[in-house]
């Protein structure tokens, strides 16, 4: 009984952020804006590019990426009216489009991801942030980190309430193991993507390009961490069982 109740709770909390991403997108629609496209569809592969090549969280409940850069320069280029679009086509994934996502799981995926970044564009408009496709400058550094942060608040929290709620694990639990090592991470990514902005505005394709390879050192780096992270963990974990088989009468208590 107390299962079945929980999958209810999940399948609402999944509807509802369904629903608000999808309100999302048909509050900021792109069409009317069409000389954007062909922009708005380079940032997309980008963003593909990236989020190909995800990492597994330590617990095992879901993914993360180094994509974050490409979307939050195309918040900075575009604004509200396509950046969410970017986020939701552009970080789809190859398990997603082959079936191997329940279309539930694959639906929140896309608006959580929309969501997330027109809220950080509203954000960054709101404060005063240099209008989409002009340069910015140090008067809206308030506006350029309140974007970020919101974009990885609602990013993050809107899947660790997921996790958490779907394996009954406590939200703050969820969050320090599995989230926490990945917001330095993310954040760091915050002026890379500035810059691919900024080059993009005054260079173009071939300048974002050049931003690539960092990315993809972000993403190495990042990989290293969990993996360095996963040892650790099972080393303690085979040091506490070796002290409990010598003495078993300690058992727990290691």
């Amino acid at each position: 009984m107390a299962r079945q109740k929980n999958e209810i709770v999940v399948n609402i909390y999944v509807a509802l952020v369904i629903v608000a991403g999808g309100l999302m997108l048909l509050r900021f629609n792109p069409w009317p804006v069409s000389h954007a496209w062909l922009n708005g569809l380079f940032f997309m592969l980008l963003a593909l590019g990236t989020e190909a090549m995800p990492i597994s969280l330590p617990r095992g409940g879901g993914t993360v990426s180094v994509a974050f850069g490409v979307l939050y320069a195309a918040i900075l280029t575009f604004g509200p009216s396509f950046a969410p679009w970017v986020a939701a086509l552009g970080t789809i994934r190859r398990r997603e489009l082959t079936g191997d996502v329940p279309w539930h799981k694959l639906l929140f995926n896309r608006a959580q991801l929309a969501l997330a970044a027109g809220a950080a564009a509203v954000v960054y408009v709101q404060l005063g942030g240099a209008p989409p496709g002009m340069p910015f400058d140090g008067r809206h550094l308030v506006a350029l980190a309140c974007s970020a942060l919101t974009f990885f608040v609602i990013n993050m929290s809107t899947v660790a309430v997921a996790i958490s709620l779907s394996q009954g694990v406590p939200f703050w639990n969820n969050w320090l193991l599995n989230f926490r090592w990945a917001a330095p991470h993310d954040l760091a990514l915050m002026p890379l993507g500035g810059l691919i902005a900024v080059v993009f505005n005054s260079v173009g394709y071939l300048g974002v390009l050049l931003f690539f390879l960092p990315l993809l050192i972000a993403r190495y780096s990042l990989q290293r961490y969990n993996d360095l992270r996963t040892v650790y963990l099972s080393t303690i974990s085979a040091l506490v069982r070796a002290l409990e088989q010598k003495d078993p009468y300690t058992q727990g208590h290691s």
